[in-house]
């Protein structure tokens, strides 16, 4: 079954949002345990800056996989 372009894009927003709120939650800890000191403009800024990153790569990985899984398949 062929993904459109748009469902391509939400299914990527979504999977990237759970990250999103799992990364943000999971930060705390992790710099406490570490003794790394931060702010919450910092925090939110650096998992938001990585968060887009990631909306693009899922969408590419997810067109470019979907675009040769098809070929593949119509080619045999």
């Amino acid at each position: 079954m062929k993904q459109s372009k748009f469902e391509s894009a939400i299914e990527s927003i979504l999977s990237v949002l759970i990250g999103f709120v799992v990364s943000y939650l999971a930060w705390p800890p992790i710099a406490a345990l570490s003794d790394i000191e931060y702010d919450h403009s910092q925090h939110f800024s650096v998992i938001f800056l990585f968060t887009v990153l990631s909306v693009v790569r899922s969408y590419i990985v997810r067109r470019l996989f979907n675009a040769r899984i098809l070929t593949a398949w119509r080619t045999k």
